[in-house]
């Protein structure tokens, strides 16, 4: 996904969501009965140096992949 791909994805949820607070999360995987199981994102921030090219999405916990 580019950061433009998501802006769009974000704009198209604000209109559909008005002045609702939508909380930002990651589906994490862990079982959970009722919502789905999130991480919180922490921040967001553009990449430098060698990441220069990269947007990154912060969770709030480290995850790590399975």
């Amino acid at each position: 996904m580019t950061l433009k791909q998501l802006k769009h994805a974000v704009d198209e949820t604000l209109k559909q969501t008005g002045d609702r607070e939508i909380k930002v999360g990651i589906p994490n995987g862990k079982p959970y009965i009722g919502r789905t199981s999130i991480t919180e994102v922490n921040t967001v921030s553009m990449g430098f140096d060698w990441d220069s090219n990269t947007f990154f999405v912060i969770p709030e916990h480290k995850m790590k992949e399975e």
